[in-house]
């Protein structure tokens, strides 16, 4: 299906380069400095019929995206996201996901135990990593129950950079020294 077309900005932050695509209905995506926007943007199935550069309508959301990278906490919950593309399980995922706070982890089998899909961590982590929306959605603050990072769809340098930022690295490196 084809939904029209998307914006974008390229936006400096004190980690990078980050590109934004958005349109009337929100955030479409948050790409990490050095990521290829272009590489993952389709792979949900979502169709756009065009991308072209424009003003971002939430000057708020800059500001704070600018604070975040400062390690500044930062609550993304009130900007709207364009979630076209996602089904209705990663949609569940996504939203419970975008309400674990600043600074606190979560393992993805409690994630999925909440969802009510107990022994789903699995496919909690598959819909995950479809996440578009970066830091917004943060599904970095989403490990593994053995302690361990677990995945992530832009690099783990990237899950253990914004962990660290957010001061929950630490939390993850002392279970990981102690068991084993």
């Amino acid at each position: 299906m084809v939904y029209g077309s998307l914006n974008k900005i390229n936006f400096p932050t004190k980690a990078g380069m980050m590109q934004i695509l958005f349109n009337k209905r929100g955030i479409y995506s948050l790409t990490l400095p050095g990521a290829a926007a272009d590489s993952k943007l389709f792979r949900d199935g979502t169709e756009y019929s065009h991308i072209i550069a424009a003003d971002f309508p939430w000057p708020g959301f800059l500001h704070d995206l600018q604070s975040y990278f400062n390690g500044v906490v930062v609550d993304f919950s009130a900007y709207p996201l364009d979630l076209n593309g996602y089904s209705p399980f990663a949609l569940r995922v996504l939203m419970k996901t975008r309400t674990i706070a600043y600074g606190c982890l979560q393992t993805y089998g409690s994630l999925a135990r909440d969802l009510g899909i107990p022994g789903g961590a699995r496919a909690v982590g598959q819909a995950l990593g479809r996440n578009r929306h970066l830091i917004v959605v943060p599904c970095h603050r989403i490990v593994s129950s053995n302690g361990g990072l677990g995945g992530f769809s832009s690099g783990l340098h990237w899950k253990k950079f914004l962990l660290s930022l957010e001061k929950s690295l630490g939390n993850i490196l002392r279970h990981e020294t102690t068991s084993g």
